[in-house]
């Protein structure tokens, strides 16, 4: 895990609205994180949550209301790294007429490439991206996946050290997908640093390092996807409303671990028959003296054990006497009165 602090975002507001509007929209509010030199973070969060926003403030596209965004302990816009930054907005492409073997061509005078190490760089490319004969080709001639290589894989070319990528996987089906995840993942190997945003933590599972998780424009969770799922409340998985049969074979499984001693001999549970509708269930702890064995403990856990399923065999106890006693007392004197009813 790489620990040095490479880009510092430092209680960053930012908000939009027009000079006027006193009740300006405020797409972040007093947020701070670090970005280590050499890993892939990932953004996350619904629309509007502030993913594009950060990375327009960490691209130097925009400028915070509030806060500091440094690379290496200098201010963004008075670093050198500012020049070594490359941006790609979500769904950006190339003109599909563009021959593959210009695709630098509108960095080239920027960076002052003679055409030969233009021609050069653009070999190297292509090699990077695993497509070395795409260079004949017009760029619209590409599978979708190597177009968005093409895209994302300019930073080694043109030799930018950060790579800020809005929604780099966004349309691209399955395998192409897979494609631009282990372009990610070379590069950040390959020493670049790599900033991007998804609507899909699943983006995370296979691209990137840490991860951040938004909403509103505030942090909600932030680390390793193992750190996150960690953390109680840290990350709601909404799934569809279990049928009443399994939430039925739910708890009676439940219930067979509860009562069989093997894990909590010391707790009861209600279980629920497979005609019963599903209802809340409590625990209610059984209170065993200390000095009783372990048998002493599993009889008297049988003897408290409510019915199980109808499946089960319900356990043998024996009634005592007394409780028979007073069950025949109230049935004799229940007959006596429908007798005398129907005289």
């Amino acid at each position: 895990m790489k620990t040095d602090n490479f880009i510092v975002v430092s209680e960053v507001t930012k908000s939009f609205g027009s000079f006027l509007d006193r009740h300006k929209a405020k797409a972040l509010d007093n947020i701070s994180f670090t970005v280590h030199r050499g890993e892939v973070l990932g953004l996350f969060g619904a629309t509007g949550s502030g993913k594009s926003v950060i990375l327009k403030l960490l691209s130097g596209a925009l400028d915070p209301d509030k806060g500091l965004v440094s690379v290496l302990e200098i201010p963004l816009r008075n670093s050198t790294f500012a020049a070594k930054i490359g941006y790609m907005p979500a769904g950006f492409t190339l003109d599909s007429r563009l021959p593959c073997a210009n695709v630098l061509s509108d960095f080239a005078g920027d960076l002052g490439l003679a055409p030969a190490q233009r021609l050069k760089r653009t070999q190297e490319l292509f090699e990077f991206i695993g497509a070395p004969g795409a260079t004949q080709r017009a760029f619209g001639d590409l599978p979708v996946a190597i177009q968005r290589c093409v895209c994302i894989g300019r930073a080694v070319a043109l030799d930018f050290e950060i790579l800020i990528l809005d929604d780099p996987l966004a349309g691209l089906d399955s395998e192409a997908t897979r494609t631009v995840k282990q372009l990610i993942r070379k590069l950040a190997q390959s020493g670049k640093t790599v900033v991007m945003a998804s609507h899909w933590l699943a983006d995370a599972m296979e691209t990137c390092d840490r991860a951040i998780i938004l909403s509103g424009g505030r942090i909600q969770a932030r680390g390793t996807l193992q750190e996150i799922f960690a953390v109680p409340g840290a990350l709601s998985v909404i799934g569809p409303l279990l049928s009443p049969a399994v939430q039925r074979k739910g708890t009676n499984v439940i219930w067979q671990e509860l009562c069989s001693g093997n894990n909590h001999p010391e707790a009861e549970a209600t279980p629920l028959s497979n005609e019963e509708p599903a209802k809340d269930l409590s625990m209610e702890p059984l209170v065993v003296p200390e000095q009783q064995t372990n048998a002493d403990k599993l009889s008297t856990l049988t003897a408290k054990t409510p019915a199980p399923p109808s499946d089960q065999t319900p356990p043998a106890t024996q009634p005592d006497s007394n409780e028979l006693t007073r069950a025949n007392e109230k049935l004799a004197a229940l007959l006596g009165r429908r007798g005398g009813a129907g005289e």
